[in-house]
């Protein structure tokens, strides 16, 4: 081993390990990108932010409009450990971030500022483990579900409002009149006022593990994916009752649909997680409402891994992250003629992504540009640096 390489690593190894217990800064690399799958997503309700975050312990902001990376959100460490970020949130004005992180022995909750980068707010958790938050309509509160059920926090101050137990749950959505939905692990979906006060459950048929839950945009119908079913099913808000689901191919396995998200208008359902077309494929699905019926569209996501997480943008596109890792923002014409695949680029926008693990890199492509049927193909140019031609 050169010498140079030995001073370098016994350099990183003293900086990173003897502060941990001297009480003094720690070196951290900044990659550029995501180091570990995003697990998830979320966007403001103006459709200029988009917020990532990792197990690699930071959430990352974007610039939705360009694809440029704005800031990195860093959550403190766990002595010398690292924390996963497990769930993200931004408020509905956009100007703070709810970040939800797990350790070796306890969680937290924090808020930061969004355009100082700065936590304002910090509550520990202890054993109560957050796979998802969600703000309320308003702003007022911040809801997350995880292994311990749902728990509802003052947004302003992370005072604890509500908590509810007996069940596991990744998937809980906001009604626009402030009531809750949660689908847990118990095989049903919970429906809770606005005081934090559960008012009625209802029995999911589909499947015994509900992973997503999403309202449609006009507050008339809900949408389920499952762990272990490959069912999407579509409930209304009334009573909760079964209304009807999407066709399914026979392709279709238990997991592959198991995150769901309405697109903005109310029109179109977006599904996906380990659907997979091929070898290494990865396929969103988009279901277009007709009355009862509906009819399905699908295109490779751009990525080698699970989608992990998807939210609709507020001009009928999508944003999702995946476990490459990689963020992949779509327009609202993505359709399979025109679909991106893995190692092709066309009218999809990579905010960025590691290919093959090897280098972050970032696509530019225009939000909105028709691509023609001629490929944007990239190449692996000398030094590992990417490019794409027409």
């Amino acid at each position: 081993m050169a010498d140079w390489l030995k001073r370098l690593l016994t350099t990183l190894i003293l900086t990173c390990f003897i502060p941990a217990f001297a009480g003094t800064p720690m070196l951290r690399i900044d990659p550029g990108m995501h180091a570990a799958p995003v697990l998830r997503v979320a966007v403001d309700t103006a459709g200029q932010h988009a917020v990532t975050g990792s197990q690699d312990g930071t959430v990352r902001v974007w610039s939705l409009a360009d694809g440029t990376a704005r800031r990195v959100l860093r959550i403190p460490l766990d002595g010398a450990t690292s924390r996963e970020v497990t769930a993200v949130a931004i408020a509905p004005v956009g100007d703070v971030v709810a970040v939800a992180s797990a350790g070796a022995r306890d969680s937290h909750l924090y808020l930061f500022d969004l355009q100082t980068g700065v936590i304002t707010r910090h509550q520990a958790l202890g054993a109560t483990h957050v796979a998802r938050l969600r703000y309320s309509p308003d702003g007022s509160q911040l809801a997350g579900v995880g292994h311990s059920g749902l728990t509802i926090w003052n947004s302003k101050d992370l005072r604890s409002l509500s908590h509810a137990t007996g069940y596991r749950s990744t998937a809980l959505s906001w009604e626009q009149d402030g009531r809750l939905l949660v689908a847990g692990s118990d095989g049903r979906i919970h429906r809770y006022d606005q005081r934090g006060n559960e008012v009625t459950a209802v029995t999911l048929e589909s499947g015994k593990q509900p992973h997503s839950i999403d309202v449609s945009p006009d507050g008339r119908l809900i949408a389920v994916g499952f762990l272990d079913s490959p069912n999407v099913d579509v409930r209304s808000t009334g009573d909760l009752g079964y209304l009807f689901r999407p066709f399914v191919s026979t392709d279709v396995r238990p997991e592959d649909l198991a995150n769901v998200a309405w697109a903005a208008d109310g029109k179109s359902l977006f599904a996906g997680h380990t659907f997979l077309h091929g070898k290494d494929q990865f396929v969103v699905m988009r279901y277009y409402l007709d009355g009862k019926r509906f009819f399905y569209d699908s295109w490779t996501a751009g990525t080698g891994n699970s989608i992990l997480d998807l939210v609709p943008l507020a001009d009928g596109g999508l944003l999702y992250g995946s476990a490459d890792p990689a963020i992949v923002v779509t327009d609202a014409h993505d359709k399979a003629s025109l679909a991106p695949r893995r190692g092709h680029c066309r009218s999809s926008r990579c905010l960025s992504r590691l290919p093959r693990f090897r280098e972050w890199t970032r696509c530019d492509l225009l939000l909105h540009r028709r691509w023609p049927r001629s490929r944007a193909v990239f190449r692996r140019q000398p030094h590992g640096t990417t490019r794409f031609r027409t």
